[in-house]
């Protein structure tokens, strides 16, 4: 269950690192062990010597099947529903985001659901233009999630060993701090760039409820029959956090009739640290990622339309 939830921890962050820094107009597509597709759209408009520009973006995503240890089952996204607000002034700016999700795990069937959660994201961060080729950013971003679920030998297809059912419920909050530098150049037909930072966690508090019942004839083999478990599990989230890098590449805008687009790619390189994510180093050749996922894990295609 400590390898589940850090999972879902990670998971959640990076998507949530690449949708709200997505404020600009534009079509994304990550590969992360599936499909996901992220839409948002930017509306600017100068108020005096001010730039006010509102945003929305929406996504949805469709996983392939995969085994989370102690059950087998694939995660979803039917959707996912952010707003954001954008002021410019000068070579200074502020950025708030909200984003809402409903995410949810099947059974690798697709036809019975085990898991609902409902999470939200929210996000502010002060940007400065240091100078062209170099921007830096400060934020504060924080998390949300309510989840629950059940496991029973119907919804598994498979005979539940040694459980009649096994029920969860479970709330996370986590506010997080980070920092980062972007340092880009450019050629007559391309721009590049590298973003470098940290996200680490200020405080985090989680609660949840765990029960099951065991098959008659195991119950035997074990202490009791049926078990209820509340607050079974304290993350250590304080200190914990994430190291990344993201690379990028886009060309410049190419005109076409009387409007332009810019297409790329993007691909980060995230490393976990702290107390939260420090046990359970040794990993089954089942558990390891393939060079196929470690190239492709997190890969972000943009293609940007200007009207």
């Amino acid at each position: 269950m400590k390898n589940i939830i850090r999972k879902i921890f990670l998971s959640i962050a990076l998507f949530a690192t690449t949708a709200l820094a997505s404020n600009e107009a534009g079509a994304y597509f990550v590969y992360e062990y599936g499909k996901i597709a992220l839409l948002s759209a930017s509306f600017p408009f100068s108020i005096n010597s001010y730039v006010l520009e509102p945003s929305l973006f929406i996504g949805k995503g469709d996983f392939e099947k995969g085994d989370f240890e102690y059950f087998y089952g694939k995660p979803l996204m039917p959707f996912a529903l952010g707003f954001g607000m954008s002021l410019y002034m000068g070579s200074n700016s502020f950025t708030t985001n909200y984003m809402l999700c409903n995410g949810k795990i099947s059974n690798n069937r697709g036809d019975l659901e085990l898991f609902n959660s409902d999470f939200y994201v929210y996000n502010a961060f002060y940007k400065l233009n240091a100078n062209k080729n170099l921007n830096l950013y400060a934020g504060f971003a924080g998390l949300d999630i309510d989840a629950a679920g059940a496991l029973t030998a119907e919804n598994q297809g498979y005979f539940l060993f040694p459980y009649l059912f096994y029920e969860i419920s479970g709330h996370l909050n986590v506010k997080t701090a980070y920092g980062m530098a972007n340092l880009k150049t450019e050629t007559a037909l391309a721009e590049y760039g590298i973003d470098l930072g940290a996200l680490t966690a200020l405080s985090g508090k989680n609660s949840g409820t765990l029960h099951y019942k065991y098959r008659k004839k195991f119950a035997n083999y074990y202490d009791d029959e049926e078990e209820i478990f509340r607050d079974f599990y304290p993350a250590h989230i304080n200190g914990s956090g994430i190291a990344f890098s993201v690379l990028s590449i886009q060309t410049k805008q190419i005109r076409i009739g009387e409007n332009y687009i810019q297409y790329g790619v993007k691909k980060p390189i995230a490393v976990p640290f702290g107390k939260f994510f420090s046990e359970n180093k040794n990993l089954s050749d089942e558990e390891k990622m393939s060079v196929k996922d470690a190239l492709l894990w997190g890969l972000t295609c943009t293609l940007r339309i200007f009207f």
